[in-house]
């Protein structure tokens, strides 16, 4: 964040419009995905827009705004704000630079995203398979983005219940992340997570703890908000049903709570039921290592 600050001050001072505005554009990005409730997004996207309305209308800056906007919605559980935003972006690109453009893909998996966490199972997966192969045919399966969508789509296939083809994808997903970008790339922290939550449906639970425990020291690191209270909540289950230290678990499952509370997640209640529950019965009751419903 401060390299790309630093880059919008330089161009500003050289009277580069041209670079600020882009870098303005990937400043709202990186806000929303690791700082959202950073007080300067707003500010940041209402010069963002200014500058891009005045330099490049109806350009694919103007369809990114958009879909930076609509991803800081998502972040909030703003979903149907979120979906608004996307599609707009994805108009506005498509008329800019054409439907083959490899950033209509981006947004068409942004979109895609987005649907899956409205429970719109199907038409994410369309959505979503549609971008992938774009991706592949046009840059190739080694690219960055290829990968990523493969995450995405083993997400999907995650909570359709179909575990295994969803393993399939996000150890491509995850092998692609690690090729081009290494082992400490942000990216990773939500492969990880999407493949410890697999695991722990297939009641491969050891596996999934290990999983889950170096996404979240991924996630920290690289202070990925946005899947903080995923992954903590993922490995608190992972952590109960594994049966080794239960106050772990239950103390991973307090930190998603605080989490979800500051990032006003809608997860909350889910998380606060299965700790009252776990409380009161869960340790007298026991649980299997196979079998529980796909967390939220």
């Amino acid at each position: 964040l401060d390299a790309l600050w630093s880059s919008i001050v330089a161009a500003e001072q050289a009277g580069n419009e041209d670079v600020r505005a882009e870098s303005l554009v990937h400043y709202m990005y990186v806000l929303a995905e690791r700082r959202p409730d950073a007080f300067e997004f707003d500010k940041v996207a209402e010069i963002a827009q200014a500058l891009v309305a005045r330099i490049a209308p109806e350009s694919r800056l103007q369809g990114q705004i958009f879909n930076n906007m609509g991803l800081m919605h998502a972040v909030h559980g703003r979903f149907d704000e979120a979906e608004v935003l996307f599609r707009r972006g994805l108009g506005v690109i498509e008329r800019a630079v054409g439907p083959e453009h490899p950033d209509v893909a981006f947004l068409r998996g942004n979109l895609g995203n987005g649907l899956l966490k409205q429970g719109r199972l199907a038409e994410a997966h369309e959505l979503l398979l549609d971008a992938h192969s774009q991706v592949q045919a046009q840059l190739g399966e080694g690219h960055y983005a290829a990968a990523a969508l493969k995450v995405m789509l083993a997400d999907s296939l995650l909570k359709q219940g179909r575990y295994d083809e969803a393993l399939g994808y996000v150890e491509r997903g995850a092998l692609g992340l690690i090729s081009v970008a290494g082992n400490e790339n942000p990216d990773l922290g939500w492969a990880l997570t999407v493949r410890g939550e697999i695991r722990l449906q297939r009641g491969e639970i050891d596996m999934a703890v290990i999983d889950l425990e170096r996404a979240v020291q991924v996630i920290d690191t690289h202070n990925l908000v946005v899947l903080k209270v995923r992954v903590r909540f993922a490995l608190a289950q992972a952590l109960w049903r594994a049966g080794k230290d239960r106050d772990l678990a239950l103390r991973e499952a307090r930190i998603a709570v605080v989490e979800a509370e500051r990032s006003h997640d809608n997860s909350l209640a889910v998380i606060k039921g299965w700790i009252g529950e776990r409380t009161q019965t869960g340790a007298a009751r026991g649980e299997d290592r196979r079998g529980s419903s796909p967390s939220p």
